[in-house]
């Protein structure tokens, strides 16, 4: 591991659905790992995560941070026989985020090649007049 310092954190209770309860987790771990620690989600206890939680901790910081610094900074502790759902939930967050940013980067790349283009018709209309 990178890091040398390893914090842990647990979240309240088995049934995880508060995006406020993963907003504040998710500022908790940012600064651990500010700190160049390394952040340990514990969820061996959870039995089933919402999606807006799963998104709310672990896709915005995929979104902000990137996948790589995610898996290099974040490590999550999970029970096998109930893990899962967990996962799926928190994999179906993240996809779609990455897919709503990517989305979004094209619609970007779309309007700056449009209006790369308009103003290279007007450049060429000024100059034929």
């Amino acid at each position: 591991m990178k890091n040398q310092n390893i914090e842990h954190f647990c979240p309240e209770g088995s049934d995880l659905a508060s995006r406020a309860s993963a907003r504040n987790l998710r500022t908790k771990a940012e600064q651990t790992i500010k700190k160049g620690n390394t952040a340990v989600i514990d969820l061996t206890n959870v039995i089933s995560i919402s999606e807006s939680y799963a998104d709310e901790l672990f896709a915005v910081l995929v979104e902000q941070h990137g996948l790589e610094w995610f898996s290099n900074n974040v490590k999550l502790l999970y029970d096998k026989s109930n893990s899962n759902g967990v996962f799926r939930s928190i994999a179906t967050a993240i996809r779609r985020r990455l897919e709503s940013q990517e989305s979004h980067a094209i619609k970007i790349s779309i309007d700056g090649l449009i209006a790369a283009k308009k103003a290279s018709n007007s450049k060429n209309l000024n100059q034929h007049a």
